[in-house]
């Protein structure tokens, strides 16, 4: 049930990002916001994989993939923070 919600997460944050960019990519706001959603989106696929890579008991890409996980979370916060600093001006 939790590689669903995961899958969920992903989609929607990838749809919801693109939305939001297609109406106008020329906006700042519209950029961070797709930004944000793209890597909180990433981040969920790749906690997918580690589920399903942990059902195989491979640890040596298990390992890899956790630590590209931490890679895409780092960008998280400071997407996040670049657009709370741009969306109430905009």
């Amino acid at each position: 049930m939790k590689s669903f919600f995961l899958l969920l997460s992903f989609f929607l944050n990838i749809y919801l990002g693109a939305y939001v960019a297609r109406k106008s990519w020329r906006n700042i706001t519209h950029r961070y916001f797709f930004y944000f959603a793209f890597f909180v989106s990433i981040w969920s696929l790749i906690q997918l994989l580690l589920i399903f890579i942990a059902n195989l008991q491979n640890l040596e890409i298990a390992n890899w993939v956790g630590r590209l996980s931490f890679v895409f979370v780092s960008f998280i916060p400071s997407s996040f923070l670049s657009f709370s600093l741009v969306f109430p001006t905009d």
